[in-house]
């Protein structure tokens, strides 16, 4: 874990000493501690992770110190300069009250589908006492709910001011794709249905398929997808669904499939002349 992780991860600037990473570590492990939220695997890992961002910033604060050590011995071996004439005394100095720190807020939030699955710097409003606040947020990409996100400085007023931690509680469905389930494909396979007529199946058209990325991999954002007879999905397009950790899951299209009204004379003897009876029972 790097120091720029370690430090987002606690909340803590890049100047902060032992007490301050301890009082910030000890601040996150009791409001996240698995105790408090049982049959939770991700808490876990977030102790995990604050542990080890506590652990690597304290070796960083041991070998700043260290290094400072040597260079106060190499000091005190060179001759000081001689010490200045004292100022003349002055009357005393009235100075200003630091303002107190600001308190560290805690909210449960929910994002739309699209947002949690593309992740990016996306906005929100906070209520706040003296109105509704609006700040921006980055969201990993292919983030769940559980994930917790650190917004530094989002927190109560104050001196300094205090952090924003959002807890995704929930995920908002989105009205034209939804992550895979178990029986349908891998966890990183992405569903959605396209409604289509009887004769765009039977003449085996080239349809347009909306991506998910939204021109994020392609110049159109849509994807042209050959129909098969027979075939009601579904269609795998490769490298369209979830993306994690390098890894790109597939997007998995259904047909719904519009069959012509009955009572068309016309369309029901052209296809009786085409078909026929397929079985003694039919003639």
């Amino acid at each position: 874990m790097t120091l720029d992780e370690a430090r987002q991860i606690l909340g803590v600037g890049a100047g902060a000493g032992r007490d301050e990473v301890k009082r910030a570590h000890r601040r996150l492990a009791l409001a996240f501690h698995p105790d408090h939220h049982k049959g939770s695997t991700q808490f876990d890992e977030f102790q995990k992770q604050i542990n080890v961002a506590r652990d690597t910033l304290n070796r960083e604060i041991d070998r700043l110190a260290e290094s400072a050590h040597s260079e106060t011995d190499t000091a005190m071996e060179t001759p000081a300069p001689p010490a200045p004439a004292a100022a003349p005394p002055q009357g005393p100095r009235t100075r200003p009250r630091p303002a107190p720190p600001g308190v560290d807020e805690y909210r449960e939030i929910s994002f739309p589908f699209l947002t949690m699955l593309r992740g990016g710097r996306t906005r929100i409003n906070v209520p706040r006492p003296e109105g509704t606040q609006e700040m921006f947020v980055d969201v990993p990409q292919g983030a769940e709910v559980g994930v917790l996100l650190h917004v530094l400085g989002g927190g109560g007023r104050g001196s300094p001011p205090g952090d924003l931690l959002l807890r995704v509680v929930a995920v908002e469905p989105d009205p034209v794709w939804r992550p895979a389930r178990p029986d349908e494909g891998r966890p990183l396979d992405l569903v959605t249905r396209l409604t289509v007529t009887y004769a765009q199946l039977y003449t085996e058209r080239l349809i347009p398929v909306e991506s998910p990325w939204d021109g994020r991999s392609l110049p159109s954002g849509t994807i042209g997808l050959p129909l098969r007879a027979n075939n009601f999905g579904p269609y795998k397009v490769r490298g369209h669904g979830a993306r994690r950790g390098g890894a790109a899951g597939d997007l998995l299209v259904f047909l719904d499939v519009v069959w012509p009204e009955r009572g068309q004379a016309d369309l029901a003897a052209a296809l009786w002349r085409i078909q026929g009876p397929v079985g003694p029972g039919d003639r």
